[in-house]
C-alpha cells in the first residue's frame, strides 16, 4: 500500500461517523452548498445594495475619517495631525456635521499619507473611488484564497457578503479590506517562493497594525525568517519618518487617544468593548495574562505547523490578533472571513469544518439589516459567544492534529476555467 499523505485519512483505522456521513455522497455535498448558495443570496444583495446607497452619504463612513485625517496633514502639516482645534477647523470647512460626524484622530499617519491622493478630489468622488477599490480588493481576496469548486466558491462569497462584519466594512470602505488584501498577497508570494515580496506586502500593517500584528510573529516561527526581517525593517524605517512628521506632542497625543479609545471612552470612538479578550475581562491583570497566553498559542500553533505551507500560520496569526487587541470594531471581524477561507484551502479535518460552520452561525446572529435605513442594528450579547469560538478555534489549530479529509479539492485557477 502506498505511503500516506500527512493530511489524509488512515483507511485501516475507523473514519468518524462525521467523516463518513461528509464523505458518503458528493451529490449530498453539492446539494448542500446549492442550499447555503441560495439562502445566502438575499442577505448577499442586501449588503451589495446598502454598499450602494452608502456613497450617497461618504461622511458617516470611515473614509470621511480618512479624507479629514489626510486634508489636515496637506493643509496644516502633519505635525497638526492630532491637533484637535485644527481639526475641527477642517472639518468646519468641509462643512461640519452636516457633511460627517467629528471623532478625534486615532490613526497612524501613515493611513492619512495613503489618502493623500484621494484628499485632492471632491469628497463624494474620493470616497466613490475609494470604496470601489475596498470592494475590488475584497473580491480579489476572494478569487486569490477561497478553495474549491466554482459553486462552492461562489457560495463562500455569497456567504461572506450576507454577515453584517463584511456588509458593514465594505459600506464603511473600511481600509481592513486593504490590509486583508496586503495578507494575502503576502501569502500568494510566499507559496511562489518569494520571501522578500511576502515582507513587503505585510508593511500594509503600517496603515493600521493591530489588524494583523501577529501575523510577521507567526510566520518568523512558522520559519520565514527573511519575510519577518524585510517587515521589520521597513516597519521600523516608516515608524520613524510617521514619528518624526508628527513630532514628540503628536506622539503623546496620539498614544492617549489610543488609551481613551480602549478605556472609559471606549464608546466615544464606537469601540466594542465585548469583541475582545481584553474588553471582556476589563482590560486588567486577568485580560493582560489571556492576551499573553493567546499569544504563546498563537505562535505554538504557527510553529507545529511550520512544515506544512504559510497557511496556518497565517491564520494562526490572523484569529491571535482579533484575539488581543484591544482595539475592534464589528467589521473588524471580517478578518474571520479571510481567515477561514484560507484554513479551507488546508483541506480541514471534518470538526474543523464543523467548527467554522458554528462560527459563521454565530456570525449571522450579530446584527441585520433594518428595513431602508443603511445602519445596523447590532445584536448584543452574542458578541462573547463569537470571541470564545475564535479561541477554541486557535486551540483546535494549535493542539488537534491537523488530519484532513481525502478529499479532491479544485484549485482556484483550476476551477475558474
Amino acid at each position: 500500500m502506498p505511503p500516506l499523505h500527512p493530511g489524509e485519512l488512515n483507511p485501516l483505522k475507523p473514519m468518524p461517523a462525521l467523516a463518513r456521513f461528509w464523505t458518503a455522497s458528493p451529490r449530498l455535498r453539492r446539494t448542500l452548498t446549492i442550499t447555503l448558495f441560495l439562502a445566502s443570496l438575499v442577505p448577499a444583495a442586501i449588503g451589495l445594495v446598502h454598499w450602494g446607497v452608502g456613497l450617497q452619504r461618504p461622511g458617516y463612513t470611515n473614509f470621511g475619517d480618512y479624507y479629514l485625517d489626510a486634508r489636515i496633514g496637506v493643509h496644516d502639516g502633519w505635525s497638526s495631525l492630532y491637533d484637535l482645534k485644527v481639526e475641527e477647523r477642517e472639518w468646519q470647512a468641509l462643512g461640519g456635521a452636516d457633511v460627517l460626524p467629528m471623532f478625534p484622530v486615532i490613526y497612524p499617519p501613515p493611513l492619512a499619507w495613503v489618502v493623500v491622493p484621494f484628499s485632492l478630489l471632491p469628497f463624494p468622488i474620493a470616497f466613490a473611488l475609494w470604496a470601489t477599490l475596498m470592494l475590488a480588493l475584497f473580491l480579489w481576496a476572494w478569487t486569490t484564497i477561497a478553495p474549491g469548486s466554482r459553486l462552492q466558491r461562489w457560495t463562500l462569497l455569497a456567504a461572506a457578503i450576507g454577515t453584517s462584519a463584511v456588509s458593514f466594512g465594505l459600506l464603511l470602505a473600511h481600509v481592513l479590506i486593504g490590509i486583508l488584501a496586503g495578507v494575502t498577497a503576502a501569502w500568494w508570494f510566499l507559496r511562489t517562493r518569494r520571501e522578500l515580496l511576502a515582507g513587503l506586502a505585510l508593511l500594509v500593517l503600517a496603515i493600521r497594525p493591530q489588524a494583523a500584528l501577529l501575523v510577521p510573529f507567526a510566520l518568523l516561527v512558522a520559519g520565514y525568517r527573511r519575510t519577518f526581517v524585510v517587515w521589520a525593517a521597513g516597519m521600523a524605517v516608516i515608524g520613524g519618518v510617521a514619528m518624526a512628521s508628527v513630532g514628540p506632542s503628536g506622539v503623546h497625543a496620539y498614544v492617549d487617544r489610543l488609551q481613551m479609545a480602549v478605556g472609559n471612552r471606549a464608546a466615544d470612538y464606537m469601540v466594542a468593548n465585548s469583541l475582545s479578550v481584553a474588553g471582556i475581562l476589563s482590560h486588567g491583570w486577568l485580560a493582560a495574562g489571556a492576551q499573553g497566553f493567546l499569544i504563546l498559542v498563537t505562535l505554538l500553533a504557527a510553529y507545529r505547523h511550520r512544515r506544512e505551507g504559510p497557511e496556518l500560520p497565517i491564520v494562526a496569526g490572523l484569529i491571535g490578533s482579533l484575539l488581543v487587541t484591544p482595539f475592534i470594531h464589528l467589521e473588524d471581524l471580517t478578518t474571520a472571513v479571510v481567515a477561514a477561507w484560507l484554513y479551507l484551502r488546508t483541506g480541514p479535518p471534518i470538526q474543523g469544518r464543523v467548527h467554522l460552520a458554528l462560527g459563521y452561525a454565530v456570525l449571522a446572529l450579530f446584527g441585520n439589516l433594518t428595513g431602508p435605513s443603511i445602519l445596523f442594528r447590532f445584536s448584543l450579547g452574542t458578541e462573547p459567544l463569537f470571541v470564545a469560538w475564535e479561541v477554541a478555534w486557535l486551540l483546535l489549530i494549535a493542539f488537534v492534529p491537523h488530519r484532513r479529509l481525502a478529499i479532491p479539492r479544485a484549485e482556484p485557477v483550476a476551477a475558474a476555467a
